[in-house]
């Protein structure tokens, strides 16, 4: 028979059992394994200066993976998957990429490789801000086609004059006010350079080529903060043994997280993942990044929402009181 006068302990147990597993859920909005052609297939689109330049990404049907050249001598291209959604600085989210440097030039200077979000209608091709540059560096406005709305890991592989050392760091560069009059480069946000350094004692330094990695980027918007990480075969690596504040780990002392927090003024709206191939419009033809990258996977998720999470856990109890004799 069954009873409900009461909530005996092992029923209270079903019950916070089935709500925590199901807080901890999360929903995928794009998942890519490349069991097929993105691009053929249709569930990826090309786009960029002049539509974006297709050739630059091979898929390579026997491993199942997409070779990706990044030259920043090159219009930007960037490939991109739809959400079916818009994300926000009010929403919380995460991602993460399996890829693998197949060749990393040697160059006098830097530009990065890079993935992660924008929006297909607001997110410019001007990611250096070059463009806008005739009356000289910096820009003193903000232009359209500069690249707002953006939310990205970028890997600096090589030592430059303006960062005379590797990093890898979470970039957020907000959307665009329209009326010009805000510098774009004050529309960035990114951490304190020595929280994304990688070349400290005891860190990874420049990757390895021929490594699988796999780079974890997870928001929270309650508290405003981007956690990144990095892992290989081994684990997580130790990318912040000496970060902010020349401390231990960094904001949150942990050595396997790089962290950033954004400012209230901070404000994105994307709609689309993607493989972003930026041209560097300071370079004068010039490649300042030069890489062959193999991406093998990819996952974009969201938390579910709580009042999802409660129904799994309320259905969770009656299934198991159900079977009660």
């Amino acid at each position: 028979m069954v009873r409900f006068s009461f909530l005996g302990s092992g029923c209270a147990v079903a019950l916070v059992l089935a709500g925590a597993s199901s807080a901890n859920a999360v929903q995928t909005l794009v998942q890519e394994n490349f069991s097929s052609d993105p691009i053929a297939g249709g569930r990826a689109v090309v786009s960029g200066e002049a539509g974006g330049d297709a050739s630059r990404f091979t898929y390579n049907a026997g491993s199942q993976s997409l070779t990706v050249a990044y030259d920043s001598a090159e219009p930007s291209t960037k490939l991109l998957w739809g959400l079916g959604r818009t994300l926000t600085q009010n929403d919380s989210f995460a991602f993460s990429v399996d890829f693998t440097l197949d060749s990393v030039a040697t160059l006098p200077y830097g530009a990065q490789i890079a993935f992660g979000f924008v929006n297909s209608v607001t997110t410019g091709n001007d990611r250096a801000g070059g463009e806008g540059a005739s009356a000289g560096y910096p820009v003193s406005g903000s232009d359209a086609n500069d690249a707002h709305d953006t939310v990205s890991v970028d890997y600096f592989p090589y030592q430059d004059s303006f960062y005379p050392t590797l990093t890898y760091s979470p970039t957020v560069i907000s959307s665009w006010s329209g009326d010009g009059t805000t510098s774009f480069y004050n529309q960035f946000t990114f951490p304190d350079h020595q929280e994304t350094l990688i070349e400290d004692a005891g860190e990874p330094g420049a990757l390895a080529t021929g490594v699988a990695f796999t780079s974890e980027f997870t928001y929270d918007a309650a508290s405003r903060t981007i956690t990144l990480r990095l892992r290989d075969g081994s684990g997580y690596l130790p990318i912040n043994t000496v970060g902010y504040g020349m401390a231990d780990g960094g904001f949150d002392g942990d050595i396997t997280t790089i962290q950033s927090q954004l400012d209230q003024g901070t404000i994105f709206s994307v709609d689309s993942f993607g493989l972003l191939l930026w041209e560097d419009t300071y370079g004068a033809g010039t490649s300042t990044v030069l890489s062959n990258v193999t991406v093998t996977g990819f996952a974009v998720t969201i938390p579910e929402p709580t009042s999802l999470a409660l129904l799994v856990g309320t259905v969770g109890l009656l299934l198991v009181r159900r079977r009660r004799p």
